[in-house]
């Protein structure tokens, strides 16, 4: 009986996104399950938490419900910081960098941080062509 080797990390012709960050540049080319779940999630949520502030009535609110909802937002605020930190774990790990969260803290800011994410989910999508 033979055996057949199927080296799944050694990926041939896959697309890979180049990603420019300040004054490095990433080779982005394997996006693992867990980032493209916790990040759907995370907009979900988001989506979710929007909908919830919009519904409350300021006027006719009690304190407590108030309280309720700044409470809600804060927790969220603590998942969807820890969400992205996951992510980018997940990005630049899978594809051998070291995550230095510090170096991403004085170079970034959240919008860099998920525009780098959504580069790497999308890299495999085709952009429509001009006419």
């Amino acid at each position: 009986m033979s055996e057949r080797l199927f080296d799944l990390n050694d990926r041939q012709k896959c697309v890979t996104a180049v990603i420019k960050v300040s004054d490095k540049e990433f080779r982005i080319s394997r996006v693992v399950t867990g980032v493209r779940v916790t990040y759907s999630n995370m907009l979900t949520e988001m989506g979710e938490q929007l909908k919830g502030v919009g519904e409350i009535d300021t006027e006719k609110a009690t304190k407590e419900e108030i309280q309720t909802a700044i409470e809600k937002a804060d927790r969220f605020e603590k998942k969807r910081k820890a969400d992205l930190d996951r992510c980018m774990d997940l990005l630049l790990t899978k594809n051998g960098y070291e995550y230095d969260r510090q170096w991403w803290q004085d170079n970034t800011d959240e919008y860099d941080v998920r525009s780098f994410i959504e580069a790497c989910l999308s890299k495999e999508a085709k952009g429509s062509k001009k006419k």
